[in-house]
């Protein structure tokens, strides 16, 4: 897009979002009394909120991280929730942990703020924050793959838009790069650095110094060697920064009514595979459109696992009867897709699950891979 362009869809979505009815802004107002000023104030100001030491809100830790702490030291932990996943969490904290994103983003607002959008979860609510607090147009940069459906990308500029924030796509073909294509363990890191690097460089172009993703806290507890790529080019994950997990995120984005709030995370189509399985083209459609024709079933967190000839069905447990229910006609659909074998993991849905049994751990020891 232009600068003409970006500057027009900066001004139309700023006028969209004027007319918003509960417009999050008069929400924070009549909650706390003072958020006006508080997004009004100068990037010094915000700055010094961000730097107080841990016996007010915030300490660094060694790896350049936020620590969210209370003045006792203790970890700041609003979200009162019984266990994983549960909610309960007040509308006054959520507003409170919005006001946090929104302070984190004001300084960076003089020099433009760009952001990697896939139209996900994570990415669209630090987009939402972005675009509320910034005073110049947001770029969202989304990275158009061939190991992500190409949908996606439509959707993205759909909510990019919506949001009123300045969109452009670029276009990788990870299948030109022999070194991903043997998906080996650090496969994440190769293709995270092939992306981000030409984001940089976009943002770079047009005149956008910080670039920010939507890593969020949970993903400290996965095996994710892409954060290393983010980090040697200076790109920056608030969320993560900040603490903020992914129920926080979905609690906050239902809060704001962010259509997605509820909607299940995409990762790449790499993950369907073995480390060490060569990533084939039709193979990895066939995996998309097995799952694509499940979630059309009525499952919502769906992942088909191959480990020829076996693939393997990871759906949410308490979905088991109803999958049973549907036996004929899932396997035929299957079987259509050119699937031999087919077997319900009785463990259920989990992300991350290609990484048991990998090696990972002797692989980071053996200085393969610094996370």
């Amino acid at each position: 897009m232009t600068q003409k362009q970006q500057e027009d869809h900066f001004e139309n979505g700023k006028n969209r979002r004027n007319r918003e009815a509960g417009n999050i802004q008069s929400r924070l107002e009549n909650n706390s009394g003072n958020a006006q000023s508080r997004l009004e104030s100068n990037s010094g100001n915000a700055q010094s909120r961000l730097n107080v030491d841990s016996e007010n809100m915030q300490s660094k830790t060694g790896d350049g991280f936020v620590d969210m702490r209370n003045q006792d030291g203790n970890d700041l932990n609003i979200w009162q929730t019984k266990e994983a996943g549960e909610s309960g969490t007040a509308v006054d904290n959520l507003e409170l942990r919005y006001q946090e994103l929104l302070d984190y983003l004001i300084p960076f607002q003089k020099d433009g703020i760009c952001i990697a959008y896939s139209g996900g979860v994570d990415s669209t609510l630090l987009l939402k924050a972005a675009v509320e607090c910034s005073r110049k147009p947001v770029l969202a940069v989304i990275l158009e793959t061939q190991l992500h459906p190409h949908s996606d990308t439509d959707t993205a500029i759909s909510r990019a838009e919506a949001l009123g924030a300045a969109w452009e796509v670029i276009r990788v073909d990870e299948f030109q790069d022999p070194q991903i294509m043997q998906n080996p363990l650090d496969r994440c890191y190769r293709c995270k650095r092939l992306l981000f690097s030409r984001l940089r460089e976009l943002a770079e172009a047009r005149g956008y110094e910080a670039v920010f993703d939507g890593t969020n806290k949970d993903d400290e507890n996965e095996y994710r060697p892409g954060r290393r790529a983010l980090r040697e080019l200076e790109i920056r994950s608030p969320l993560l920064e900040l603490g903020i997990r992914k129920a926080q995120v979905r609690e906050i984005s239902a809060f704001l009514g962010l259509e997605t709030a509820s909607l299940p995370s995409t990762p790449c189509l790499a993950t369907r595979l073995p480390y060490g399985a060569h990533l084939d083209r039709e193979l990895l459609a066939r995996i998309h459109q097995g799952e694509a024709a499940l979630r059309g079933m009525g499952f919502h967190n769906v992942r088909l696992r191959f480990h020829d000839p076996v693939l393997r069905i990871e759906i949410d447990k308490d979905a088991f009867t109803e999958l049973l229910g549907k036996r004929e006609l899932v396997i035929e659909t299957l079987k259509q897709l050119g699937f031999l074998y087919l077997t319900l993991d009785l463990e259920g849905f989990r992300s991350g699950s290609m990484d048991i049994g990998a090696n990972i751990l002797e692989y980071e020891i053996s200085g393969g891979l610094s996370l």
